[in-house]
């Protein structure tokens, strides 16, 4: 018996011709999970504990062991990663977005730790960037305003005529956190 030597990872063979599949090929639908079940998928996959503002990028967005196309039909996996992050680990798409939400409030490291995991999760979806206005009174300490604007947003108001879904719900919950880190002394 002959011995196979390794070449690569899924590197072809000079002069080997690709194997052609035999019969209907059938997509697989991936498993996709939510909520207290979609934590305890990645918690599993990270091999640790998720934090406050982990917990609330995955309970929103999902987890997906494949891929999908999400309600705008846009190709999706994972923990809602699309372009860019597809393929890549949540905590790397993740560290990104939270990054991001440190770059646009000032004294991010400084808010309750329940209002950092709202502002987060609301930057991972790529909401955060959409009302420069609502940014900026946040920033300057008008957090009520702040909050009336961050649901002055198009895609909100769309949504909200049709169902209270998802997004909404996101967008709430943010406001929310606002309010009551505005009410605190």
């Amino acid at each position: 018996m002959m011995a196979i030597k390794p070449v690569g990872k899924l590197t072809p063979v000079e002069g080997m011709s690709k194997p052609k599949p035999q019969g209907k090929l059938t997509p697989v639908k991936p498993n996709i999970y939510h909520g207290k079940a979609a934590i305890a998928q990645v918690e599993q996959q990270e091999g640790r504990t998720l934090t406050l503002a982990e917990k609330r990028v995955v309970e929103e967005e999902g987890y997906a062991d494949g891929y999908y196309k999400d309600d705008k039909g846009i190709e999706t996996n994972g923990v809602g990663q699309t372009g860019k992050w597809m393929g890549k680990t949540f905590d790397e798409t993740f560290q990104a977005h939270k990054a991001d939400a440190k770059s646009l409030i000032d004294n991010f490291d400084t808010l309750p730790e329940y209002l950092q995991a709202e502002l987060v999760q609301i930057a991972y979806r790529g909401d955060l960037r959409q009302s420069p206005t609502m940014l900026k009174l946040f920033n300057q300490g008008r957090y009520t305003e702040a909050a009336k604007e961050l649901l002055n947003h198009k895609e909100y108001k769309e949504r909200k005529l049709v169902a209270n879904d998802g997004v909404t719900r996101r967008l709430e919950d943010l406001e929310s956190a606002i309010r009551k880190y505005s009410a605190q002394p």
